[in-house]
């Protein structure tokens, strides 16, 4: 297995970035408790604040960064210029 050495850090780039995608449904509109506020960016701010721990809201964040378009070109387009 020549490419183990980056097993790692592909599992660190992957993993918060599917727990984003995933987790995102949950905004107390159509998927998941639901907080009441006045607002549905309140609704939004109360539900992910009152439900997701420390680390879901992290993971949430570190993946909805790996899932930006400046991230996307510096990491996923790197096979590019690297020789598997």
């Amino acid at each position: 297995m020549p490419h183990t050495e980056y097993a790692l850090p592909v599992y660190y780039l992957i993993a918060p970035a599917e727990a984003s995608a995933n987790l995102a449904r949950y905004d107390g509109v159509r998927y998941g408790p639901r907080s009441e506020a006045e607002t549905l960016w309140d609704v939004f701010r109360r539900t992910r604040g009152e439900r997701f721990g420390a680390e879901v809201k992290r993971r949430i964040m570190l993946g909805t960064y790996a899932l930006s378009a400046g991230y996307y070109d510096a990491y996923y387009n790197r096979r590019k210029r690297c020789a598997l």
